[in-house]
C-alpha cells in the first residue's frame, strides 16, 4: 500500500538532506521554505500499489517521476538520498496534460461522478472493459490533482510514501 501525504520534508529528510537540497534549489533561485510541522495537513490518501504504477507510467509521459514535490519552479528532478524531488508546479502541469488522456472533462467533479459500466462480457465491448480499467487511475488523478493544489496553496510538500 502506498500514500499521498501533504508533510514536511522533515517527515523523510534529515537535516543535512535539506541543506543540500535548500543548496541545489539555490541555481533556479529559489528558496527552501522552512519544514515546520504546520505544513503538515494530516492529509493523507492510501492506494493501491499497482494502480498507482500505472498512473505514475502515464504521468511520467508528461513530466519525469518524483517521490516528493515541492512549490518552486525548476525543470529538472532532484535527487537527494535516493530520494527524487520534482516540483508542484510541474506536477500540476502534468496532471493536467494527462487529464484528457484519461478522459476526465471536469477536474472539480469526483471520481464518483465518472460513469460506472457493468463488467460483463457478454454486454461490454473491449473499448468499455478497457475504461473499465481506468477507473482506479482516474481515481488516483483527482486525488492527486486536489492534493496536489492544496499543497501549493498551503506552500507545503506532496508525499509518496511507499509502506
Amino acid at each position: 500500500m502506498a500514500s499521498i501525504l501533504i508533510a514536511p520534508l522533515t517527515d523523510i529528510f534529515t537535516e543535512e538532506a535539506l541543506a543540500t537540497l535548500a543548496e541545489k534549489l539555490q541555481q533556479w533561485e529559489i528558496s527552501l521554505r522552512p519544514q515546520g510541522e504546520e505544513l503538515d495537513q494530516g492529509v493523507e490518501n492510501d492506494l493501491d500499489d499497482e494502480i498507482l504504477s500505472d498512473f505514475m507510467n502515464d504521468l511520467e509521459d508528461e513530466y519525469e517521476q518524483a517521490d516528493v514535490y515541492i512549490p518552486g519552479e525548476f525543470p529538472n528532478i532532484i535527487t537527494i538520498d535516493d530520494i527524487r524531488v520534482g516540483s508542484l508546479e510541474g506536477l500540476i502541469e502534468a496532471l493536467e496534460s494527462l487529464q484528457d488522456n484519461l478522459g476526465i472533462d471536469d477536474p472539480e467533479g469526483s471520481y464518483d461522478e465518472e460513469e460506472e459500466f457493468n463488467y460483463d462480457d457478454d454486454e461490454t465491448d473491449f473499448m468499455d472493459r478497457m475504461e473499465f480499467s481506468r477507473l482506479g487511475v482516474k481515481s488516483i488523478w483527482y486525488d492527486m490533482y486536489r492534493i496536489a493544489n492544496a499543497a501549493l496553496e498551503l506552500e507545503s510538500n506532496v508525499i509518496l510514501h511507499k509502506k
